[in-house]
């Protein structure tokens, strides 16, 4: 199992399917990847935290909202489990992927 909490949401997108391709390369075939992640927020908070994180990231600690999904995708992850938990009034998203081709390798 390869476990991140927040990471995503610090990363440059660009440097996304570089992160997914190396958790794929460490994980056991049927290995399994969890990840947690800021998840769409209430509009007026959402919009709020977005404005702030592009005119002073550092008061947010660099963390803004990213959509996972997409990049899993298209690395060749399946979806297992999609939910969120909330702390407070912020949202969190957590999935849970296997790697697509990962059984068929070995």
């Amino acid at each position: 199992v390869v476990f991140n909490c927040y990471m995503a949401d610090l990363r440059p997108e660009s440097n996304l399917p570089t992160v997914l391709k190396e958790f794929g390369r460490v994980l056991k075939p049927q290995g399994r990847l969890v990840l947690a992640f800021m998840a769409p927020q209430a509009k007026w908070l959402e919009g709020l935290w977005m404005a702030t994180y592009r005119r002073w990231p550092g008061c947010l600690g660099g963390c803004r909202l990213v959509a996972l999904r997409p990049y899993l995708e298209a690395d060749g992850w399946t979806i297992e489990v999609d939910g969120e938990v909330r702390q407070g009034i912020i949202r969190s998203r957590l999935m849970l992927a296997r790697r697509s081709d990962r059984g068929s390798r070995r």
